[in-house]
């Protein structure tokens, strides 16, 4: 049994009735400020609504397919009966697809989004007072800043095809772009004040070219996407002085200190009085698509290609160490 299917099961089984997530995700953005316990319910009640648009969206493409079926052999009938009665069952398929698009993309999101905020929650909850208040955001829609404008890197000419190849043309794009998508922020038993995100960086490559054999008079279309992805978890921590002796600490020392999750790369490490802050790179993953014929362009394949939903168990796991690890080496600084 996959594990994740498992988790969503289980989040959606366990959906606190009555629960209005709907009001606190506003254009794709979840914001809450609250007790960790509400808030996952909140993120029980969203795994539920993905659940039923992913129902909704795989309902609403059949019923647009069989439209789409039906409004073309209608009307071809009826345009052999009275040709401006063609017009009606083409309003009839607009009026389809237009209600399938209504219901499709409302509340469908990454899996892996939700899940990692789900387990931080967990475990952040355990070690904070009953009653404190911890502000969550997260971004459920991909909305990523574009770093760099797409680039042309060595565009084939389509006027110039070869002698046996007709109307060639392929480009290479790149694009790269990142979005903070999770920010944490509240306070632990001990009176440690934490914040926490990750930001997702991407870097998008694409290839599309159609070519045709002149013998044979066919055209034929490929396209090719690929997604390098990777993950930055911040973190600073805010403690109290008489608590901790870590006044006297330095960077090397702390370095020394921590251990951080395997593969990721050290960023940035510093020691501010009575605050730690630490900026951690996760290994970089790899998405790919190919599309052969259709409609889908460069824009729409990179759309589609966010994180495989299984990236939570290993996004969720690295975070939670990289939280623990400063956290633990803090607390081996505590007085008396």
């Amino acid at each position: 049994m996959n594990p994740m299917n498992g988790e969503l099961a289980g989040l959606a089984a366990n959906t606190a009735v009555g629960t209005n997530v709907t009001n606190r995700i506003v254009n794709g953005v979840y914001k809450n400020k609250a007790q960790a316990q509400a808030q996952i319910a909140d993120l029980q009640a969203i795994s539920a609504l993905d659940k039923e648009s992913e129902a909704q969206i795989k309902k609403w493409k059949q019923i647009r397919n069989w439209s789409l079926l039906w409004g073309g052999a209608a009307t071809v009938l009826f345009c052999t009966v009275f040709i401006g009665a063609c017009f009606i069952p083409v309003i009839i398929f607009g009026g389809w697809v237009h209600f399938f698009k209504l219901k499709t993309f409302v509340y469908e999101f990454p899996n892996y989004r939700y899940l990692t905020c789900h387990q931080l929650i967990q475990l952040l909850g355990a070690d904070m007072a009953p009653q404190a208040s911890l502000e969550t955001i997260l971004g459920l829609k991909p909305n990523p800043q574009l770093l760099s404008p797409p680039s042309n890197d060595g565009a084939t000419d389509p006027d110039s095809p070869s002698p046996r190849l007709q109307g060639y043309k392929a480009w290479g794009l790149k694009r790269n772009t990142v979005e903070c998508w999770l920010q944490l922020n509240g306070q632990l038993l001990d009176g440690t004040k934490f914040n926490f995100s990750i930001s997702e960086a991407s870097q998008d490559y694409g290839e599309e070219f159609q070519y045709g054999y002149g013998y044979e008079g066919k055209t034929y279309r490929v396209l090719k996407a690929l997604k390098r992805l990777r993950w930055t978890i911040s973190l600073r921590l805010r403690f109290k002085e008489k608590r901790y002796s870590a006044g006297s600490i330095d960077r090397t020392q702390l370095t020394q200190m921590i251990q951080l999750p395997e593969g990721a790369k050290l960023k940035k490490l510093d020691v501010r009085g009575n605050e730690f802050r630490i900026t951690v790179i996760t290994p970089t993953k790899k998405v790919k698509a190919r599309h052969k014929g259709g409609y889908i362009g460069i824009n729409r394949a990179w759309q589609e290609l966010h994180a495989a939903d299984n990236e939570w168990e290993f996004l969720s796991k690295f975070s939670a160490m990289t939280f623990l690890s400063l956290y633990q080496a803090l607390n081996g600084l505590r007085k008396g």
